[in-house]
């Protein structure tokens, strides 16, 4: 009959999940509180459950771990409904994501520990009108911030002008102690895909340069990369990929690589008729490498009962 999971509900008006029993033995308890929201089409507030605890429990009932989440504490009680904001939620409409306010932060904290008495680690998220997070804090036993994340995005005003890539930040920097550890800039297309990326790390006091990525792709697949380049600037190494489609343009059929220049490693994939790889043959192109010069797997696949199996060999 295969694995059960278990399931158990509130007793409320509208149940909710409050316990999940896995097939090992643990389980998972979940407790909720409720949010002030006002709902778009009614003219008195309303309360939403949000989980306020997940406990993890051994199969002999002992605390394995537990994380509490707390909403809005750090913010005025503003929340993702964006209540304290003036904003309403409800039917098809979410005023707060259609705000354009970009002073709108709420935040959530999450505390994680093992049993009662274990040590805690508290880590509290802000988001914006678009519920993306912008700062990520980590907090000592006082309560201050001990490292930091900070998240740019490139939003633009105008719904209609915003590009794919929104919701992707351009911008990653961590700190710690008010110092920048760690700089990190990205680049999308217009399909959202990731087309150039720099990474600065701090060293002896200052950032340098420490990596950088650029990835063009295929005009009439562009969801698949065409060539990429990788630079280690610490070892002055850089690694270019380049790559060729299959017949139907589908997918890759090989892929080139080359090391500070020279050829070194080329991967060709065959496919069945219905897109799965059936055949990989890698092959080493540099001469001064001894030992395997090249490697061939196949695969099978077979359905059975339900189960899809792969066998390599």
């Amino acid at each position: 009959m295969g694995y059960k999971t278990f399931y158990s509900y509130s007793n409320d008006k509208n149940p909710l999940v409050n316990q999940i029993e896995y097939p090992s033995g643990l389980t998972t308890q979940i407790q909720y509180k409720y949010l002030s929201y006002m709902p778009c089409f009614e003219s008195s507030m309303a309360f939403l459950p949000v989980v306020s605890s997940l406990i993890h429990l051994s199969a002999e009932s002992i605390i394995i771990n537990q994380t509490s989440y707390t909403y809005g504490d750090a913010t005025g009680r503003h929340n993702f409904t964006g209540y304290g904001g003036g904003y309403c939620l409800g039917g098809n409409k979410d005023s707060l994501v259609d705000s354009n306010d970009y002073k709108y932060l709420y935040n959530v904290t999450i505390t994680k520990m093992g049993d009662d008495h274990g040590l805690k680690q508290v880590s509290r998220v802000y988001y914006n009108f678009l519920h993306l997070p912008v700062e990520k804090d980590d907090l000592d036993s006082s309560g201050k911030v001990r490292n930091q994340v900070l998240y740019t995005y490139d939003i633009d005003s105008s719904q209609h002008l915003r590009s794919a890539s929104f919701g992707q930040p351009i911008k990653l920097e961590n700190k710690s102690q008010g110092n920048t550890t760690l700089l990190v800039k990205n680049r999308y297309n217009e399909y959202n895909q990731l087309i150039s990326s720099s990474t600065k790390e701090l060293s002896n006091g200052t950032l340098v340069d420490y990596k950088s990525d650029s990835t063009s792709y295929f005009e009439d697949t562009p969801y698949l990369p065409h060539e990429t380049i990788e630079y280690d600037n610490v070892g002055k190494t850089t690694i270019v990929t380049k790559n060729t489609l299959n017949n139907n343009k589908s997918a890759l059929a090989s892929s080139s690589m080359y090391f500070n220049g020279s050829p070194w490693k080329n991967i060709s994939l065959y496919y069945d008729e219905v897109g799965r790889i059936t055949n990989e043959q890698i092959s080493w192109l540099n001469d001064k490498v001894k030992g395997v010069r090249a490697t061939s797997t196949s695969y099978t696949y077979s359905y059975y009962d339900g189960v899809l199996t792969t066998c390599s060999y």
